[in-house]
């Protein structure tokens, strides 16, 4: 099976949000060392508080990218938070890239899985380069016959 997803995903949603936790800890323990007049309760609470936030946003914007994608000749294997799927690449309606942000990749789905109708994940830096992969990925599904320029029943295209 042929990697499409990038390595460091699985350890950034993991590990990313810890060491925003423990940066927002040091940053209080270093303002409560500091000749301000704030308590140094104060202090480990506003960073507390901040070491929450970061690690909640940290999560929020990670967590909708899947762990691991891999390319398995006639379906794609996917992994997240210990959930394995194949997905067929008949059940891939439309793969795209977002043109800000041409690292991510979005499968859209005619079935739902258990990931849901939409999946995303940040691309190999092997296939980097605007595309490639996504060109590849639609070149592959049309192959199957299941992209055609009028499919009412499934709400068209996305190409």
């Amino acid at each position: 099976m042929k990697r499409l997803s990038s390595g460091p995903t699985f350890l950034g949603k993991r590990v990313f949000p810890a060491i925003m936790g423990c940066v927002a800890g040091m940053m209080a323990i270093l303002i409560s060392s500091q000749e301000i007049d704030i308590p140094f309760f104060l202090a480990i609470v506003i960073g507390l508080f901040a070491g929450f936030l970061m690690t909640i946003i940290s999560m929020r914007l990670l967590t909708e990218y899947m762990d691991e994608v891999f390319d398995a000749g006639d379906h794609l294997v996917i992994r997240n938070r210990g959930i394995t799927e194949e997905i067929d690449l008949r059940d891939i309606r439309n793969v795209d890239s977002p043109l800000m942000q041409p690292s991510v990749i979005w499968l859209h789905l005619r079935r739902d899985s258990s990931f849901g109708r939409s999946i995303k994940f940040f691309q190999s830096p092997s296939h980097s380069g605007y595309s490639k992969l996504v060109d590849s990925l639609n070149r592959r599904i049309k192959q199957t016959g299941q992209i055609s320029g009028n499919n009412s029943e499934e709400g068209g295209d996305l190409l």
